[in-house]
């Protein structure tokens, strides 16, 4: 089963992905299509929607992290007075989107995998990093998790991305969350951070 959000295409000029550019295209272009279980669109951040004996091998993931996408999830807005009717009184209801900040989505993704992966299980994912600033304490972490493997892309002279593996080491406790030790989106975005103009030097 593969949790997939719908996005933009990282093509230049396309909007939007194309049929042939999803899950499903890449599994068949490979001759693997018996391998793919099922695609839903879901929330990372809800992770009561799974049955408790829920459990996978591997989660992989490739979240949003600004430059292309927001990041977002459900949840409540402040309402505002032209919106003359509450959501749950229309005939058909559209779940709200709420903001989700960056490191938020990385910690949820964290907790998911110590909840619903088999020992041993492994989550891989993109995390963007500043270059210049990076250390291992902006790195998400969980008790029941173990860092296996960190590797750099560079995508900008100042921005990269870290594939990062995590294995599940233990049964996660009912009281423990995914935590930073150094919060390094808390007050710029990673967009904000490697588009800043260059300074003039004097």
């Amino acid at each position: 089963m593969i949790a997939r959000g719908e996005g933009k295409s990282a093509r230049k000029g396309e909007k939007f992905l194309s049929k042939d550019q999803s899950v499903a295209g890449n599994f068949q272009q490979y001759g693997l299509e018996r391998f793919l279980g099922d695609i839903i669109i879901g929330d990372a951040s809800r992770h009561k929607v799974w049955r408790p004996n829920t459990r996978f091998d591997a989660i992989l993931a490739d979240p949003p992290y600004g430059i292309r996408e927001k990041g977002s999830k459900v949840g409540n807005k402040t309402r505002k007075e032209h919106w003359t009717l509450p959501g749950s009184t229309h005939e058909q209801h559209f779940p709200e989107k709420a903001k989700y900040s960056l490191n938020q989505v990385f910690l949820d993704l964290l907790d998911l995998a110590a909840s619903k992966l088999e020992i041993n299980g492994r989550i891989a994912f993109w995390f963007p990093v500043v270059r210049d600033t990076y250390s291992e304490k902006v790195l998400p972490r969980h008790n029941a998790m173990e860092l296996i493997a960190n590797c750099e892309q560079c995508l900008t002279k100042k921005g990269s991305r870290r594939l990062l593996t995590y294995k599940k080491i233990r049964e996660s406790e009912m009281e423990e969350k995914a935590y930073v030790l150094e919060d390094s989106y808390d007050t710029q975005t990673f967009r904000q951070m490697i588009f800043v103009p260059n300074q003039p030097e004097n």
